[in-house]
């Protein structure tokens, strides 16, 4: 008996070995393209997250500069792929986050001097301080050419490290030049920060000179513009183009300098306003010494002084001496208070002239000169008082605005109120310089009612000097 050929399971093998190759080659170029072409889509999408948070500290720091109060913000530095069956994916992606230092890191406005006499010792020309940068930097595997996040000189910028020896694009606005309040704001940043890693990073402001004070400036050569001289990647054509800094009618140019350098030229003819800060991010922070001795009070019997950084900020603790006429005071040296003044009590009975000093007295900054005169009993003529109180801010019948009622006890005729809405700690909108009437209790109105939760006023004294202030909660 003979058999017939039969080849069915051969076919069965080849096709079952055809299937298995074919399911190797679908897997191995979905491996090869589908798989990086999702991790860059993810890697985008995490680029962007990234983006939002350091927008957040850069928020973060600058809030903390004008409110004093350190706001904590998580940084996302990598990311992680799903899971897949059968397939392979790479490391996760990490991030470094880091702060840099500048060929140049100095921060400069020239032409300028402080109104009050006793701070145009210190403030008389020019201010400088030093800064850094903070930068992110992704290493993802599948997005290419992927920006660094830059945060530098109040501005968050896209940078591209490999394009035209680097290239910033402005991603938020400037706070340098502010045309319709006519203040310089400038922030500086200190610290040391390096960490790579795949999972979060918090980022927490370390306030070392904050809040930022307002000092009244004004040009020191009559006819020449203010100089602002800042380090940073930004081009001038970025400052002026991307952000509002090319609409303020009071910036007449903006220069590129050599060593990665802006000069904003402000022209302002009056008075305006400077108010500095330092904000420290990571290890080795320095908070900023005493620089000089400011006067704020001299009644004929009692003498307050204020130690100031060279931020302009208030340092408490520290010991003010008297260098001579020491006979006039019934102590000879005491410590700063919590607001970084210090008071000194005329003895009864005696006048003369006497010098309060800081530090080595090797400036006339670190020093004050006064005239004393405790030979009349109550005589309190000798030198204004301050106080300012809020009695109560409630919305102004509408609109966006909000009543503020508050009453202003100063001996001061040409003292001034400026009037603030506040959101979470930071100026939402501001008044002004209104002057004090002489029947108190006065209201006023300020804007910011609809986004505002607080309320403060701040009395200056006719140089332009914060004397007192006052916050309340606003709903």
């Amino acid at each position: 008996m003979r058999f017939r050929d039969d080849n069915r399971a051969v076919t069965v093998q080849i096709g079952a070995v055809l299937l298995f190759a074919t399911l190797i080659i679908a897997l191995s170029l979905y491996q090869a393209t589908v798989v990086p072409s999702q991790n860059a889509d993810i890697e985008y999408k995490h680029s962007q997250t990234v983006q939002n948070q350091m927008t957040d500290v850069r928020n973060g720091l600058l809030r903390s500069a004008a409110t004093g109060n350190s706001q904590p913000v998580s940084v996302a530095l990598g990311t992680q792929y799903p899971s897949r069956v059968f397939l392979m994916n790479p490391p996760p992606a990490t991030g470094t986050l880091r702060t840099g230092s500048y060929e140049n890191s100095t921060i400069r406005v020239s032409n300028i001097n402080a109104t009050n006499e006793e701070t145009r010792h210190f403030l008389n020309g020019s201010w400088t301080a030093s800064t850094k940068y903070l930068e992110y930097e992704p290493n993802y595997h599948e997005y290419d050419n992927a920006p660094n996040l830059l945060y530098e000189t109040s501005i968050l910028s896209n940078f591209y490290p490999n394009t035209n020896s680097g290239t910033a694009i402005p991603l938020t606005e400037q706070l340098l030049v502010d045309n319709e309040t006519r203040t310089i704001t400038l922030v500086t940043l200190n610290g040391s920060l390096s960490t790579t890693r795949a999972s979060s990073v918090t980022v927490s402001p370390e306030t070392l000179s904050a809040p930022y004070q307002r000092v009244q400036v004004q040009p020191n050569e009559a006819g020449e513009p203010v100089n602002v001289s800042v380090p940073t990647r930004l081009s001038a054509s970025q400052l002026e183009d991307r952000t509002d800094l090319g609409s303020h009618p009071g910036v007449i140019d903006v220069v590129d300098t050599p060593e990665d350098r802006v000069v904003v030229q402000v022209d302002w003819t009056d008075q305006f306003t400077l108010q500095t800060a330092r904000v420290g991010v990571g290890s080795g922070t320095e908070n900023p010494p005493a620089h000089y001795l400011t006067l704020v009070e001299n009644r004929g019997d009692r003498v307050t002084v204020e130690a100031r950084d060279r931020f302009n900020n208030a340092e408490s603790g520290v010991r003010v001496n008297v260098s001579d006429g020491k006979a006039l005071f019934e102590r000879n040296e005491t410590p700063t208070d919590e607001s970084g003044r210090a008071t000194f009590e005329v003895t009864d009975g005696t006048s003369g002239n006497a010098t309060l000093r800081i530090l080595e007295n090797a400036t006339t900054y670190e020093r004050v000169r006064v005239d004393v005169d405790a030979t009349r009993s109550g005589d309190s003529d000798n030198g204004p008082t301050y106080g300012v109180t809020i009695n109560s801010a409630s919305a102004a019948g509408g609109g966006n605005n909000i009543e503020v009622e508050f009453s202003a006890d100063t001996t001061d005729d040409n003292a001034t109120v400026v009037i603030q809405s506040l959101e979470d700690g930071t100026v939402r909108e501001e008044t002004e310089n209104i002057a004090v009437e002489d029947t108190q209790p006065q209201t006023e109105n300020v804007k910011g009612a609809n986004q505002a939760t607080g309320v403060r006023v701040i009395l200056y004294d006719e140089d332009g000097i914060e004397q007192d202030r006052d916050v309340v909660p606003y709903s």
